[in-house]
């Protein structure tokens, strides 16, 4: 086997082992999002002599290098997270240092169903240096069912340099599902034909 197919392979498998983490992290994320939708805004306290971090340090820990723990931290985050929480989110969107908390917060203002961080979502989406954080904007938006982001993923979709950003806007869309969302995936798909 040449060096070159050698790579391409190691990348084949290196894809395909990020595409089944990041396929379990979503049917978590759903499963969490189903949980809470039908929670509302009531929590269980946690266990006696158990206490949940505050918002800011599960936000720092969302950025951090370890997987598991950036993991835990997200999943701490939806479980404590209310809408009374969105503002501090939005603002953790626009000043969190690290891409990956950053990546989070987005996550977790779709899951928790927060219509007030439209703006703020389609923000990032659009303006983020960050693709993670592009790309999980798109698909909070998508949580959302944003009509209101229709103009802004359709923009997304045809124009971010990255594949998998418009890949995301197309699932937004898509599940928004209104005639100019469906209309814009048409175009785009056969454009890319």
């Amino acid at each position: 086997m040449s060096d070159a197919s050698a790579i391409r392979h190691s990348e084949r498998r290196r894809r395909g082992r990020l595409v089944a983490v990041a396929g379990t992290l979503l049917a978590s994320v759903t499963l969490l999002s189903a949980s809470i939708a039908s929670a509302g805004d009531a929590r269980t306290p946690p266990p006696p002599g158990k206490t949940v971090p505050a918002l800011e340090t599960l936000i720092a820990r969302c950025g951090s290098s370890n997987l598991a723990e950036r993991e835990k931290a997200f999943l701490q985050m939806l479980d404590r997270t209310t809408r009374r929480d969105v503002p501090a989110l939005v603002d953790a969107l626009y000043d969190a240092p690290r891409t990956r908390s950053r990546t989070r917060v987005a996550r977790a203002l779709g899951v928790i169903g927060a219509k007030a961080a439209e703006g703020p979502l389609m923000d990032t989406m659009l303006n983020d240096e960050s693709p993670h954080a592009r790309g999980a904007s798109a698909y909070a938006l998508g949580d959302l069912r944003s009509r209101r982001a229709v103009a802004s993923l359709i923009t997304t979709l045809n124009s971010d340099p990255n594949h998998d950003i418009r890949k995301r806007a197309a699932v937004s869309l898509h599940a928004v599902g209104v005639p100019e969302a469906r209309h814009a995936i048409d175009e785009a798909s056969s454009d890319s034909k």
